[in-house]
């Protein structure tokens, strides 16, 4: 991370140009996919003690989450078949319904 905080640092001066260029500009943010941001204007990061470990990662934000993910579309197709009984059809179900957690309010699925 400090890698990756040092090399966005070039950063600084595009955003400064852009809100030279764009008064009306309020925010600029960098998300990286190591999971620190950037963020211009800088501020002081909230903290209530001194001895707080933080552990923001922006990876788990949903604005991020949207803009890295693209809308889907799936289709599901479960075996009903009689091999498919037991441990097998608990294991498809439960398969399922992870790839199912995976999904957002852009995505579109049909099982």
């Amino acid at each position: 991370i400090i890698s990756g905080a040092t090399w966005t640092s070039e950063l600084d001066g595009t955003f400064t140009k852009n809100f030279q260029d764009d008064p009306d500009l309020s925010w600029q943010v960098f998300a990286s996919s190591a999971g620190f941001m950037r963020i211009f204007p800088g501020f002081r990061w909230p903290s209530h003690q001194e001895d707080d470990v933080d552990l923001y990662d922006c990876r788990l934000q949903p604005w991020y989450i949207r803009a890295a993910n693209s809308p889907k579309n799936a289709i599901i197709l479960i075996d009903s078949s009689g091999s498919m009984r037991g441990l097998r059809r608990e294991i498809a179900r439960t398969t399922v319904e992870k790839i199912v957690e995976t999904f957002g309010v852009d995505d579109f699925f049909n099982v």
